[in-house]
């Protein structure tokens, strides 16, 4: 089941809340009104999706509380610990940190950009999408004009 178009809310959300500020700081008056107005609006809004009627046979499905999930699991070992290894703990979470920092790191010159953003400069520069190992022209991202958008502003920037 496809997803509907989600409305770009955080963006929106920011915009107001800036121009709110801005408004306020030349002596708008009224602006806590408007973010009170928005924010009732808001609660409806939520109120009514959590109203809609939904398919209790996908629910079942999909749950969402834990024994549910338990079982839809599939038979087979699992791997508990009986006891607790520090060591081999703090090992798994440098692991996984420096593996989420990497990822990170790595993600940088094409932040909040769109996948059809990265595969086109992916062809344009002559890597393979998805990357195999980093983005081989990097330091190019930083001259060309991308479609991506700095956070809760309708503003392209340069990456």
């Amino acid at each position: 089941m496809a997803y509907p178009k989600e409305p770009r809310i955080h963006e929106l959300a920011g915009k107001i809340i800036e121009y709110g500020r801005l408004a306020h700081e030349y002596g708008g008056r009224g602006v806590a009104d408007a973010w009170i107005d928005m924010e009732e609006k808001m609660k409806e809004t939520l109120e009514k999706l959590q109203d809609l009627p939904i398919d209790a046979k996908l629910k079942e499905r999909e749950p969402d509380d834990l024994p549910s999930i338990r079982a839809q699991r599939t038979e087979g070992p699992r791997r508990l610990w009986a006891s607790f290894d520090k060591a081999v703990y703090k090992e798994k979470l440098e692991g996984a940190m420096l593996a989420r920092f990497a990822g990170c790191t790595l993600g940088a010159p094409v932040e909040f950009w769109e996948v059809s953003d990265m595969e086109k400069w992916a062809a344009y520069i002559g890597d393979a999408f998805p990357p195999q190992h980093y983005w081989s022209k990097n330091q190019k991202i930083r001259t060309i004009s991308v479609t991506a958008k700095a956070p809760f502003m309708n503003i392209p920037w340069k990456a």
